[in-house]
């Protein structure tokens, strides 16, 4: 599923960044669904994980080698490999990438901890529809990291194993506040983090109460309507159809059709680089041969780096899972037993 909604990503973005639009539905864009998407599932998966672990600190090292390593090396590629061929292609002086403000340097350093603050190299592209955006795509990884560290916190308090009550709590509290905000009954903006937490935490209450929800055709029919109905009549959809849509993820989860299952997860790695690829590809003059041509041939050639990307970076990365001193506890000194 990941690495269906990955591939959906990239090609709603080969529509934006050559042709300057996206599909939607109503007001609802495609790529918009498939992230809400991405951070049910995240949400689901995610609070197993910290109950299987039962560690907060390997917990934590889990998702850090699981993100950061990956997202470090995509931006120093992009910096050093991608800026410089599209300066070349634009007939931009190398020279100008490194010094300056906005330098390749900057790149790197500005939007190494997932806060993305640089989003070109150089004012790089230019002269093009996303212009002075390298990679559009890593918006997203911050606020995952946000949602990441909201599930520490609530298995701290007991949100997740003793008062699972305390987290579906956070998801109608958050939802409530989408309402008003949608309204501007109680206006407080900041419309990415409500909107991509409660997508997360709605999958983490899926996950939390799995035995207790049903999974059938009729209720997942039903959620189909409050769906259609929610992106049909309102400007953001999850203002009704919010859980409905988190359902309906964890239905196709759990689905009895057969799918083929990837040997490797390039699912990461198609997310993080189609964006660049594609820009590099706009220049070459490739969206000029239609979205059929463009999205499928940018796609191909994300689909090799993001390999290249699983077996040289993320899975060497993901290897030091287990390391020992993760958890290792510093030793306290007990006093010797009294011989009287």
């Amino acid at each position: 599923m990941r690495l269906l909604l990955a591939l959906t990503v990239g090609v709603t973005h080969s529509m934006e960044i050559g042709y300057g639009w996206q599909p939607e539905f109503a007001h609802t864009q495609l790529g918009e669904l498939c992230v809400d998407a991405f951070f049910v599932l995240s949400g689901f998966l995610l609070v197993g994980s910290y109950l299987r672990l039962d560690s907060v600190r390997r917990y934590a090292w889990h998702r850090f080698l699981r993100i950061m390593p990956g997202f470090w090396v995509c931006l120093v590629l992009t910096a050093t490999l991608v800026a410089p061929l599209i300066a070349w292609l634009q007939g931009v002086p190398m020279k100008s990438m490194m010094g300056g403000q906005d330098s390749a340097v900057d790149y790197v350093i500005r939007n190494a901890t997932l806060m993305m603050r640089q989003w070109g190299v150089n004012g790089l592209p230019n002269d093009v529809q996303m212009a002075g955006v390298l990679n559009g795509s890593l918006w997203t990884l911050f606020y995952e990291a946000t949602c990441y560290a909201s599930i520490i916190a609530l298995g701290v308090f007991g949100g997740l194993r003793r008062r699972p009550v305390m987290t579906l709590g956070a998801v109608g509290a958050i939802w409530v506040v989408i309402v008003l905000n949608d309204y501007q009954i109680l206006y407080v903006g900041q419309e990415r983090i409500l909107r991509l937490s409660f997508m997360f935490l709605i999958g983490s209450v899926l996950y939390l109460y799995a035995h207790q929800i049903p999974v059938n055709r009729l209720l997942t029919v039903a959620a189909v309507g409050v769906v259609v109905a929610g992106v049909a009549f309102f400007d953001d959809y999850r203002v009704i159809a919010g859980p409905a849509f988190g359902y309906l993820c964890l239905a196709l989860a759990v689905s009895r059709v057969r799918v083929w299952e990837p040997k490797t997860d390039i699912s990461y790695g198609l997310y993080v680089y189609h964006w660049p690829v594609l820009q590099v590809f706009t220049l070459l003059g490739l969206a000029e041969y239609g979205v059929w041509v463009f999205a499928p041939a940018g796609l191909a050639v994300t689909a090799v780096v993001a390999l290249l990307s699983w077996k040289l970076v993320e899975k060497p990365a993901l290897g030091f899972k287990d390391a020992g001193w993760v958890t290792w506890e510093v030793p306290v000194a007990r006093p010797e037993p009294s011989k009287a």
